[in-house]
């Protein structure tokens, strides 16, 4: 791990790994955005279909 830590020192890579954590950072902040709009589009589906079941069943 050392070694490698050194080569990529050694080539002046940090920058660029650095953007490239950054960005993959940024798509992760995206996924978990959208991951929680599609959990609360679930729970709004699921009341919605408890209400229509409700209102069926009176």
């Amino acid at each position: 791990m050392e070694e490698i830590r050194f080569e990529i020192t050694e080539r002046s890579d940090t920058e660029a790994l650095e953007e490239k954590l950054k960005i993959e950072r940024e798509h992760g902040i995206e996924v978990e955005r959208d991951f929680q709009i599609a959990l609360l589009d679930l729970e709004e589906e699921r009341e919605a279909q408890n209400e229509s079941r409700d209102e069926y069943m009176k």
